[in-house]
């Protein structure tokens, strides 16, 4: 067993084009009918009996659940000869998807059957219009080969070997070799024949009826110009019966102007368990013999001998759920990098099927998912449940990262636990953290992007230098802050109150009086457009979010986080009540918090109110916010 890659197998791709008419030059990859065959991963393996080399290919079915993978095989012989391409559809069973979705789709665990198709009649039988499968009956085996058919063994087939693909998909399954063959279902018949009738007035003659049956994947052509149009074209049926019925005692069927000696009862039963009946006249007039001309190909030979033999099976569950519902450009380097990368595709794959994003959407969660895909790619860590993308830069920086991880700590979904805290309404704005330069020399920045009210990534800048000597509180408070800064700002995008954002990343709000001096001086504008204006969001509770509240529910976060950032051997209450020398009464860790609570929000009316008008009180708090950044450990472990 062995993999190569799609520039080493050119007589192959010509083979393929050649049959789809599609090229590959422009990528790796072959779009056909609404299937792509993906040529990023390509496994061999040499068939033991017969010598031939057999090229799996992963293909990703529009329509496909992640109950099914489908693979391509192309077996080619030991003189360099392409042989008739196959499909393998595998299917789990239903009482084992569960137990295989939580294994991480490893194939060892899988438990179900798969389905040999030729490439012709595969892609012939899928109904692209409705975008659903109607594949029945496989041409090479009737009924589906079983796979693991219990759950304590491997995979218990000799044909089939899995690739782990760099060992990043889960265990291989050491399979003995061998081969397993097939009883061919097709053969070809004639449908109904029968000689010419003449209209004498002989019953004996006129009382014949010919029936046939078969299973498989029907073609109903229709010659006939006096036939109903046939509607159902190259679909699966489980059975269909043909009936010639040839009329009695010399009394002719009458159709309009003609009198025909023959009906024709066609009756199809699908494999959704629903049936299709339609009928027609032939031998009109007594001048035409019934021939098979009437409904062509009812049956042929389906050209499958014993199948492939010994294949690679690829199943990329995941991908399939990728294609189906992102619709990627498979060319780009970022759905490429999916394949080295498993768990991004796992973590991506999960997300779509969550949250239930289609291609056709133009949902948040849907360009959350491109971002986070394009993220990945370039070694960035997406945090789904929060949807949050942690650029490189923070991911290197142990001290920011650590903190990120305390947060979480408190709730998988800590970020959104804070806006719907603050806000009464869920999390809108996509947030992507990184340690980088502020345009304006400001601490931390929140750097707006917008393509209309379409999609919003919100880049959260924190200063190197910054970070450099915050401490731990410190990056708590920017992390938090920044991250309501953001919300602010999307949902004053879906308002109407900002139109975009500027080169630098501030916003450009719709009136063109607003003034606002610094960036805390823009909190302050934020939060009172947001309470206040004209066209707020009815889902969004305006009267909740107030100066006060944030403030508040900010003291409860640091409270809480408090035990995780602090170094109990440089405890940050005795060293601040250490070098308080009597200016102020000993501090309580609430009071400490509170104070705290205030970094940002100096601007606003309340904390002019509260704070700003007491220097008393306004110098406690520039007391607290010294000590935060000299007392408080800068260590985070």
């Amino acid at each position: 067993m062995g993999s190569t890659k799609v520039e080493e197998v050119p007589h192959i791709v010509e083979v393929l084009e050649n049959i789809t008419g599609k090229s590959t030059r422009a990528s790796k990859s072959l779009s056909y009918k609404k299937a792509v065959i993906d040529m990023n991963i390509i496994k061999w393996i040499k068939e033991s009996t017969t010598g031939n080399k057999n090229y799996t290919f992963p293909i990703f079915v529009d329509g496909a659940s992640d109950d099914e993978f489908y693979n391509l095989i192309v077996p080619v012989d030991e003189n360099g000869n392409v042989l008739s391409p196959k499909i393998r559809r595998y299917v789990v069973a239903p009482h084992a998807l569960e137990a295989y979705r939580g294994s991480g789709y490893d194939f060892a665990k899988f438990q179900g059957k798969y389905y040999t198709y030729n490439f012709d009649r595969f892609f012939n039988a899928i109904n692209f219009k409705s975008g659903k499968l109607a594949m029945g009956m496989p041409d090479c085996n009737e009924d589906g080969s079983a796979i693991g058919s219990t759950s304590s063994s491997p995979i218990e087939n000799p044909d089939l070997i899995q690739t782990d693909w760099h060992q990043l998909w889960g265990p291989s399954t050491d399979i003995p070799t061998g081969s397993i063959s097939f009883s061919s279902l097709w053969e070809s018949y004639t449908a109904y024949q029968a000689g010419a009738y003449q209209n004498t007035g002989s019953s004996s003659q006129y009382e014949e009826t010919v029936s046939t049956s078969a299973q498989g994947i029907v073609w109903l052509g229709n010659n006939n110009p006096t036939a109903p149009t046939v509607t159902h074209h190259l679909y699966s049926a489980t059975t269909f019966n043909i009936t010639a019925n040839h009329a009695p005692d010399g009394n002719a069927f009458s159709l309009g102007p003609d009198i025909c000696t023959t009906r024709i009862n066609i009756v199809i039963k699908w494999s959704d368990g629903t049936t299709t009946t339609f009928e027609y006249y032939t031998n009109c007039e007594a001048t035409a013999p019934i021939s098979k001309r009437d409904i062509s190909n009812i049956g042929s030979k389906s050209g499958c001998d014993n199948g492939p033999g010994q294949t690679v099976t690829i199943n990329l569950n995941h991908f399939s759920s990728i294609v189906n519902r992102l619709c990627p450009d498979i060319a780009s380097e970022a759905y490429t990098d999916m394949f080295t990368n498993p768990a991004h595709a796992q973590a991506l794959s999960d997300y779509l099927i969550q949250n239930n994003v289609q291609c056709e959407d133009a949902s948040f969660e849907k360009a959350f998912a491109l971002e986070a895909m394009i993220a990945m790619s370039q070694d960035a860590e997406v945090d789904f449940d929060d949807q949050i993308i942690l650029d490189k830069s923070v991911l290197s920086n142990q001290k920011v990262k650590c903190v990120y991880d305390k947060l979480k700590s408190q709730s998988n979904t800590f970020f959104k636990n804070v806006i719907n805290t603050r806000f009464a309404s869920d999390k809108i704005a996509n947030i992507r953290f990184k340690i980088a330069q502020t345009p304006g020399g400001e601490d931390a920045f929140t750097k707006g992007s917008a393509n209309g009210t379409t999609f919003r990534l919100y880049d959260i800048l924190l200063d190197p230098e910054a970070v450099a000597s915050a401490s731990n509180i410190e990056i708590a408070l920017m992390l938090i802050h920044e991250s309501i800064h953001a919300e602010l700002l999307d949902r004053l995008v879906e308002m109407g109150a900002i139109t975009g954002f500027d080169s630098d990343g501030y916003p450009i709000f719709i009136s063109n009086n607003v003034i606002y001096n610094s960036y805390i001086g823009l909190t302050a504008l934020m939060i009172n457009l947001y309470k206040n204006y004209a066209q707020s969001n009815p889902q969004w509770n305006h009267n909740s979010f107030n100066t006060t509240g944030l403030r508040d529910e900010m003291v409860q976060n640091l409270m809480s986080l408090h035990p995780l950032l602090n170094d109990s051997n440089n405890d940050f209450l005795s060293n601040v009540n250490g070098q308080n020398n009597l200016l102020y009464n000993n501090f309580t860790l609430q009071e400490l918090m509170e104070f705290i609570g205030w970094i940002g929000l100096e601007e606003t009316d309340e904390y002019k109110n509260t704070i700003g008008n007491n220097a008393y009180l306004q110098g406690k708090k520039e007391f607290v916010e010294n000590a935060a950044k000299t007392e408080y450990t800068k260590n985070c472990n």
